[in-house]
């Protein structure tokens, strides 16, 4: 299974970035010497709303999903993936019409 972990902070301020930095290290770990997983990478957003939908490390992984590089994605919680209930539900569905999961572990 070829995995990958989004994450994301609203704000670029320490406190922020500094959950930023422990949520890639808890994936990096995670994935790190699982046999069961293929660790494609994390990708990330700094000081960007959840509730916007352009944003870079989101949409690099949703690229890679749709060019089939990708088959689950983890993230820390409903919030980290989206602010927009309407924009997490219709991604979320595109995703599982072309086989990826998406697991929110909050």
């Amino acid at each position: 299974v070829r995995v990958c972990a989004y994450v994301r902070v609203s704000t670029s301020h320490d406190e922020q970035l500094n959950s930023l930095n422990n949520q890639t290290d808890y994936y990096k770990h995670k994935f790190a010497n699982n046999p069961h997983y293929s660790f494609v990478g994390i990708f990330s957003d700094a000081g960007i709303s959840g509730a916007k939908m352009n944003r870079p490390g989101f949409d690099a992984m949703l690229q890679k999903a749709k060019s089939g590089e990708i088959d689950l994605i983890y993230t820390k919680s409903v919030s980290r993936f989206a602010r927009n209930t309407l924009m997490l539900l219709e991604v979320v569905r595109e995703l599982k019409a072309i086989g990826v999961s998406v697991i929110f572990e909050e």
